[in-house]
């Protein structure tokens, strides 16, 4: 197995009676510490607008040397993780290009030293989600409107007195 700082420990203990009588038990502990930490950030933030270009980068800090990622999405909460497309790689950077709604939810990675242990829930770490807002466009209206001396026009929460271009973001 690939699995990194794997070991067992065994403890022996010796009791005896005032008859001389020894008995012996032995506790096998078997350790699985395979990861290092993992910490996930959004760039450029976790908030987007549509058709932007995100990328999700993976902190490890340390403990394999052939670390493979496998990156994941989930749209409802953090359960039902879907395998992303093209997702398990040795390289740890996702990039989702020109981001739609659909892409909106949490993701995660999970690491660990080989592919195959990517799968293996005792050789490998998974980084804590971190959640992708994707704000839709607002449509653009354009008004042509005049606006004679001494009155006003209401935009919204806007009012305007005097003819200009404005627009209100």
């Amino acid at each position: 197995d690939n699995c990194v700082n794997q070991y067992t420990i065994e403890r022996t203990w010796a009791a005896e009676d005032d008859c001389g009588n020894i008995t012996f038990h032995t506790q096998n502990i078997f350790v699985i510490n395979c990861g290092p930490d993992v910490r996930l950030t959004i760039l450029p933030n976790s908030d987007v607008c549509e058709n932007e270009n995100v990328s999700l980068f993976a902190d490890l800090t340390g403990g394999y040397t052939t670390p493979y990622y496998r990156w994941q999405h989930s749209a409802n909460s953090i359960i039902n993780w879907i395998d992303l497309p093209a997702g398990n790689s040795p390289e740890y950077i996702y990039n989702l290009n020109n981001i739609s709604l659909s892409q909106a939810g949490f993701y995660r990675v999970v690491v660990s030293n080989s592919i195959e242990n990517t799968y293996n829930p005792a050789c490998s770490v998974v980084s804590d989600p971190v959640e992708i807002t994707v704000l839709q466009h607002s449509p653009v209206t354009e008004l042509n409107e005049i606006i004679c001396e001494g009155e006003s026009y209401t935009v919204g929460t806007s009012t305007y007195t005097m003819s200009g271009n404005y627009t209100d973001i």
